[in-house]
């Protein structure tokens, strides 16, 4: 899961390094959305004391349902 840079037909140095701007700005709203989850409501603690998702796997997969 992710954003699956590699995959892209983008060339040029302008043209690669707005794409990863956007690509950063949907990476802190994803992980900011996956906190804000976390104190809405808390995710599931496994028994190794991890999170059961990572907060920007939660947040991605909370946008991808809403958008």
């Amino acid at each position: 899961m992710g954003f699956t840079l590699e995959n892209t037909a983008i060339y040029g140095a302008g043209k690669v390094e707005k794409l990863l701007f956007l690509y950063n700005l949907a990476f802190v709203w994803a992980y900011k959305t996956g906190l804000w989850l976390n104190e809405t409501k808390s995710i599931r603690i496994c028994k190794n004391g991890q999170h059961e998702f990572a907060f920007f796997r939660d947040g991605l997969l909370y946008l991808q349902n809403c958008l």
